[in-house]
C-alpha cells in the first residue's frame, strides 16, 4: 500500500551531542542517530516519532532538511499542515 504521508530527513549540519530520532517498534523504542549528508525516509502514519530530547551545554547549530510527500487524502494534508505549525523557526 502507498504511504499517505513519506517523510524524508537530510542532515546538512549537526553536532555529535544532539538527538537523533526516536521511534516506537512493537513498543519498543529505538533511536536512529542521524548522519550528515545521509537521508532517513519512513511513513509518518505508520512510525510513531519524535525528536530524542538532549541538552547542551552551548548555542550550536542543527540544519536538517525535512520534505514530505503527502498523498490527495484531505486527512493527511491537514495533518501534515497541522505538524508544520510546530517545526522550524518561528520569527
Amino acid at each position: 500500500k502507498t504511504p499517505n504521508i513519506l517523510t524524508l530527513i537530510f542532515p546538512l549540519y549537526i553536532d555529535e551531542d544532539m538527538g537523533g530520532l526516536e521511534y516506537k517498534v512493537l513498543e519498543k523504542i529505538n533511536k536512529y542517530k542521524y548522519k550528515k549528508n545521509s537521508v532517513f525516509v519512513w511513513d509518518a502514519c505508520k512510525l510513531l516519532h519524535r525528536t530524542e530530547p538532549y541538552k547542551l551545554s552551548s548555542k550550536k547549530k542543527r540544519v536538517l532538511v525535512s520534505l514530505n510527500l503527502v498523498s490527495r487524502e484531505e486527512w493527511a494534508i491537514q495533518s501534515i499542515r497541522n505538524t508544520l505549525k510546530y517545526q522550524g523557526n518561528m520569527i
